[in-house]
């Protein structure tokens, strides 16, 4: 008897150990269709191993798969496939004994899913919902693939490295990619539960605690979710239910006690220095059915701007959108306050440039939304306005604008529409707008103008209109309309951005103006310039002159009735080209100036140098050659009022230093020639 025992004491120790160290010496590659199975029967995923295959059992249950290809993962309707670069996961023996898979340890390495959302179900029609049938068979489905993805009782430790989550609707629209690196644990599922991650999504880093409670007994499931971004005071909260269909409701609570030090690490750095610490906080009830989702009572609050509305969204087929939103006030403060400061944390460290790297590829293309946000009050310096309010639409990358409303000081009407596309090559804007001030200097004084130099019955009344389009690099203003005082302007224009050096252009932009003004005094804006003498001949070479070489300019000008210096000029045009250093004279003239009528066309190929001139100035019934040279600023000789009233042509041509000068008078008392050379040494 003693022989048996012993005898069978062994063998069960030889069992044993063949059970222990056995695994470790079977080539599990070669069987790898049990090691699939055995993956599919405990956790519900199916799964084909690509790469090595490593088990053991000492000193703990491990497992090691070299490539991994998921083919479906218990999502309910939805699927999950994708690649996997390596998996290790680390077992409880216990749990391999009692059924229940509890993992110490689970590893992904480079996994690559793609998470297909299923298509909205398709209601049952009368005759199959009066059976019963398809219904409550659909019903379970749903509450079983909930189930399914919940078979895993712990995770201790749970690593993803450089992980990637492709998820998109049924037809592939709203693609959104999440690039993931992450650390935590689950425990306690499927009943009481919490997991907890902390990684990086899209370089910004994160930290979240997911809890659940046990199920309810129609098997929703309590759900608890509080978010922080790391090195940033503050959190995200979540606390609803989630049904077994998917569906999700509850109330999200947020709150930043600094936004600047937010948008300071959603720009990829810190906060700015010495920027205000300004609260931000937002409430809401979210109600998710489907591919949906409602958020009722929205309350948001920014410092001392609060506001309340709805937004429903739907990413069904595509992402859609509606949002109405109404704030009580806005202070935006002025450009050095806390407003500045703040934009200047947001808008640090390239601009807005880390945007469009955190929102999902293809998001904007597929994006249809219609806002409505109305403002009660904005201020802004010392200017309040009031009855504010934006609405429109975003289809794709297209902004179409319903309206852009506000009421100003010196009861201003501002009042813009129009649409904005973005594509390839920009944004591209067409845009109408309307600016009506009864009291145009309170406008101007309350953000901050000095206007103390012009007379106090002048700059009141304006109303000005036009249509602007193209791209930033390529603007027109057309059907321009401007009302100063009664002076009517019609104004057109275009503006090009400059090429590249050397290139069309010559590196600089170009400008196209056209301008009607039907009168003008000056002088009772600026009447300091009554002192000095009118010269305005002289004074557009002179701004031709501070202009060369840093636009190109084109300018068909005219002038009804101007004046200014205590003299009046009537019937003024100009119609001329600067390019580059030189300027081109199509046509110059004033009507009447000084009971004469001058007219200057020609050529000049250096503004700077004074070089290359070839100008012709003809005066037409001067009440003396004098008269004329006057306008230049010259002073003539009396001898040359002996001519009486006169013709006068006068040719200017070489450069400054060596000028050469031809001059013909036709007077009603004589006739005078001149021509000769004017040396400057």
């Amino acid at each position: 008897m003693r022989t048996v025992i012993i005898a069978g004491m062994l063998a069960a120790t030889t069992v044993v150990a063949a059970l222990i160290v056995g695994p470790g010496w079977v080539d599990w590659t070669e069987r790898r269709g049990l090691v699939e199975a055995a993956i599919e029967h405990l956790t519900g995923w199916q799964v084909e191993t690509q790469g090595d295959i490593r088990f053991r059992i000492l000193p703990q249950p491990r497992l090691d798969l070299g490539r991994v290809h998921v083919v479906s993962g218990p999502f309910g309707a939805d699927s999950v496939s994708g690649q996997i670069g390596a998996l290790q996961a680390v077992a409880d023996v216990s749990s391999l004994i009692t059924g229940d898979l509890a993992l110490q340890r689970l590893v992904l390495v480079s996994p690559d899913l793609h998470w297909r959302r299923a298509a909205a179900p398709v209601e049952a029609d009368a005759e199959d919902a009066a059976e019963g049938g398809d219904a409550e068979e659909g019903e379970a489905g749903d509450q079983d693939g909930f189930a399914g993805w919940l078979h895993l009782q712990s995770i201790d430790r749970l690593t993803v490295e450089s992980g990637q989550l492709l998820i998109s609707g049924p037809d592939m629209a709203a693609v959104r990619v999440v690039d993931l690196t992450a650390g935590g644990r689950i425990s306690g599922l499927p009943g009481p539960a919490e997991l907890s991650l902390a990684g990086r999504w899209r370089g910004l880093p994160l930290s979240a605690t997911v809890r659940t409670g046990p199920p309810t007994r129609s098997g929703a499931l309590p759900l608890s979710i509080a978010a922080e971004v790391d090195g940033v005071e503050g959190d995200a909260r979540f606390a609803g239910l989630l049904l077994p269909s998917g569906e999700l409701s509850g109330d999200i609570d947020a709150m930043f006690p600094d936004i600047a030090g937010l948008g300071g690490v959603l720009a990829g750095g810190e906060a700015a220095e010495g920027a205000p610490q300004v609260p931000v906080s937002a409430t809401a009830m979210l109600d998710r059915q489907g591919a949906g989702a409602r958020f009722t009572s929205l309350r948001l609050a920014v410092g001392e701007t609060t506001g309340q509305g709805t937004l429903t969204v739907d990413w069904q087929d595509g992402l859609t959108a509606d949002l109405n939103l109404a704030l009580d006030r806005l202070n935006l403060g002025d450009a050095e306050g806390p407003a500045g400061d703040l934009a200047a944390a947001f808008l640090a460290r390239d601009g807005l440039a880390w945007l469009p790297e955190a929102l999902p590829p293809g998001l904007l293309e597929g994006l249809s939304a219609s806002f409505d946000v109305t403002i009660n009050s904005a201020r802004l310096r010392d200017s309040l306005f009031t009855d504010l309010r934006v609405c429109g639409q975003v289809d794709g990358t297209s902004l179409r604008l319903d309206g852009i409303l506000a009421t100003g000081p010196g009861q201003t009407g501002i009042t813009v529409s129009g649409a904005v596309a973005v594509d390839a090559e920009g944004p591209a804007i067409d845009l109408l707008g309307r600016f009506d001030s009864a009291d145009i200097r309170t406008f101007l004084t309350s953000l901050g103008a000095d206007l103390s130099d012009l007379p106090g019955d002048r700059l009141r009344r304006v109303v000005a209109s036009g249509r602007l389009d193209g791209r930033p690099g390529d603007l027109r203003l057309s059907g321009g309309e401007v009302q100063v005082d009664g002076s009517q302007i019609d104004i057109g224009m275009a503006y090009v951005a400059g090429g590249a050096e050397g290139g069309a252009g010559g590196g600089v932009p170009g400008i196209g103006l056209r301008l009607d003004l039907d009168r003008l005094d000056v002088d009772r804006y600026l009447p300091d310039l009554a002192s000095g003498p009118a010269t305005p001949l002289l004074d557009v070479l002179d701004f031709a002159h501070a202009l060369a070489g840093r636009v190109n300019l084109n300018v068909d000008a005219t002038v009804g009735s101007l004046v200014v210096g205590g003299d009046t000029w009537q019937d003024i045009r100009l119609d001329a080209t600067l390019a580059g250093p030189a300027l081109s004279l199509r046509e110059a003239r004033l009507g009447a100036a000084a009971g004469t009528g001058l007219t200057a066309t020609g050529y000049i190929a250096d503004l700077a140098a004074l070089t290359g001139l070839d100008v012709r100035i003809v005066g037409h019934a001067a009440p003396s050659l004098a008269a004329v040279l006057d306008l230049f600023g010259w002073t003539a000789p009396p001898v040359l009022e002996a001519l009486g009233t006169v013709d006068a042509e006068l040719v200017l041509g070489g450069t400054a230093e060596a000028l050469s000068v031809s001059l013909l008078a036709d007077g009603s008392r004589g006739h005078m020639e001149f021509a000769g050379t004017i040396d400057d040494a």
